[in-house]
């Protein structure tokens, strides 16, 4: 019995590191190449609030974004020790919800739009290691960020002639259109977890904050999958 347990014991010993290694290193993430998907629905927080004009009449000025979505395409590699980096490309869209209102002297007024933001980001992760077959990972990411707001703005007038019969009258209608663009400095904070599916690939659940700084009252929650596939 004695010998049994000095073998088993021996037996472990050497075993021990080659099951930490492959539990830890985790090859089913293996180091090299690997191209990247993301698509993801767009919660933004848009700090422009809305507010009311003077007068009588139903009012109401209401600028914010509506949830849209978020899709990515990226190149990175795989470093050892759990690091690796890539470069992405991105598009944000979110529409602007519609609001309307008319004032005391039968003017209606009718409002809407969309954003939308492109971005490149270089990013930097890190897989935490476990001993499962789930890889939670943090990232960060900084780049350059191009915002583009969109607004249609239609303005209908009546009123009526006081000589005429039947209620007699006239009206008129003027379409505006309005754009413009922001771009500048961009970052953003990723956390998610990673599952491999097989021969290379990988699907991740993930959360994003992305802020473009030239926007300073606009920024970005995403919540979406993965996909990922290693060479």
């Amino acid at each position: 019995m004695k010998k049994l347990m000095a073998l088993m014991t021996v037996l472990v010993a050497f075993a021990a590191p080659n099951a930490a290694q492959a539990f830890f290193m985790n090859d089913n993430f293996p180091q090299g190449l690997y191209l990247g998907a993301f698509g993801a629905a767009d919660f933004p927080a848009d700090k422009h609030h809305s507010h009311s004009h003077s007068g009588s009449g139903n009012h109401g000025h209401e600028k914010k974004l509506e949830t849209g979505y978020f899709v990515a395409g990226s190149l990175g590699y795989r470093l050892c020790d759990g690091w690796r980096g890539e470069v992405e490309g991105g598009y944000h869209h979110n529409s602007r919800k519609k609001h309307h209102h008319n004032d005391s002297s039968n003017h209606n007024h009718r409002r809407h739009g969309d954003a939308n933001t492109w971005s490149v980001m270089f990013n930097g992760y890190y897989d935490i290691p476990t001993c499962w077959c789930v890889k939670p990972f943090v990232g960060a990411g900084i780049g350059y960020a191009d915002t583009e707001h969109k607004r249609h703005h239609r303005h209908h007038s009546s009123s009526a002639g006081v000589d005429c019969a039947g209620g007699c009258g006239s009206s008129s209608s003027h379409h505006h259109h309005r754009h413009h663009d922001k771009n500048g400095f961009a970052w953003q904070l990723i956390a998610g977890i990673a599952y491999p599916v097989c021969d290379g690939w990988d699907v991740s659940l993930q959360y994003r904050y992305f802020n473009p700084t030239a926007v300073s009252r606009l920024h970005y929650n995403d919540v979406g999958i993965g996909l990922a596939y290693a060479f």
